[in-house]
């Protein structure tokens, strides 16, 4: 439609967005890919049409729901399409640099990989004590 021209680009983003929001909670992968292309599109037409703040806005704000919603499969989906923030090499009006958009992806697999290594415990620590 936005594609079209016969929908304004706020109010595309809005179903896109909504139609995202309506998928997510499915928690499969078939969803997920309709999701990822909705997401595409999304940040297809940003730059299309020199807008990054409505998509960048939006994939920031889902990056925080990720964790509180169980979404992490979905996430590195998404990491694996490269579908990232824009930055100023894409759309000169972003707030993005390049490093930053890479790094975005990136955080999230550096704070997963943090939560999936255990501390030890102070049962950790007598359990080794007894096996001396």
């Amino acid at each position: 439609m936005v594609r079209e021209k016969t929908l304004p680009f706020d109010q595309g983003e809005q179903q896109l967005t909504h139609r995202i929001e309506q998928l997510l909670p499915n928690k499969s992968v078939p969803y997920y890919i309709k999701c990822l292309e909705c997401v595409r599109a999304f940040r297809e037409q940003s730059v299309k049409l020199d807008n990054a703040e409505l998509y960048n806005s939006y994939l920031t704000s889902l990056k925080r729901s990720v964790p509180n919603r169980g979404l992490e499969e979905f996430w590195d989906l998404l990491a694996q399409d490269s579908l990232t923030l824009i930055s100023t090499d894409e759309v000169a009006g972003s707030t993005v640099s390049k490093q930053e958009a890479k790094e975005f992806m990136a955080v999230m697999k550096q704070e997963e990989e943090a939560k999936a290594e255990p501390e030890p415990g102070p049962d950790d620590v007598d359990d080794l004590l007894d096996m001396m």
